[in-house]
């Protein structure tokens, strides 16, 4: 039952990460059950729709070495840093992202964001599925745990509790191991084998 358990959840990272790296949205978790959506800021030029009713909302979250790129100051009390995007259009994200200096970002004022909180979250999702960590975030507001169910299965995008995050984060919990090989007769390939892994 445990193993079951284990096997849906490395499957649901993998969706998710697939859905990143397709530009699309996921729902993600803090440990108090604040819900945000994020994306890889890097696809910002692709709109599925869903944040019609929530753009006024959108913020970038980048990364301490983001900053430093920047030339700006960081506090070592902060993992991250967001401010609202609403107002910038796509090559001002693609320059920040990939840390290039503007005159644009003299006047912006970059929010220190603790450890574990959804800017911070979504960051390290990003770099676990090997995208640049920097998102576009949308926090939101639900009531109860069945209209956050609601607002996924409407919308079909998957969603990742805290602890399901930390799992992600935990390079040893989605490391597959070999569990056996065999020789294919291909007569182009004398060498060719099909191997099977599974989850530890």
């Amino acid at each position: 039952m445990y193993k079951d358990y284990l096997d849906r959840s490395f499957l649901k990272i993998e969706t998710a990460f697939m859905i990143l790296k397709r530009g699309g949205y996921i729902l993600i978790n803090d440990k108090k059950g604040n819900a945000a959506l994020m994306k890889a800021s890097e696809f910002s030029d692709l709109d599925d729709g869903i944040l019609k009713n929530y753009a006024k909302n959108k913020i970038l979250c980048l990364t301490s070495l983001h900053l430093k790129s920047f030339g700006k100051k960081i506090n070592n009390d902060y993992d991250c840093y967001s401010f609202p995007a609403n107002n910038l259009n796509i090559s001002e994200i693609v320059s920040m992202i990939l840390g290039e200096k503007n005159n644009f970002l003299k006047n912006i004022n970059f929010l220190g964001e603790k450890s574990n909180s959804l800017p911070d979250l979504s960051c390290k999702i990003l770099k676990s599925a090997k995208l640049i960590p920097a998102s576009i975030l949308v926090r939101l507001n639900f009531k109860n745990p069945y209209e956050e169910e609601k607002f996924i299965k409407n919308f079909q995008i998957p969603n990742l509790n805290f602890s399901e995050i930390l799992k992600t984060l935990n390079q040893n919990s989605i490391f597959l191991y070999k569990t056996t090989e065999a020789k294919l007769p291909l007569l182009n390939a004398p060498n060719a084998k099909i191997i099977i892994f599974r989850q530890s």
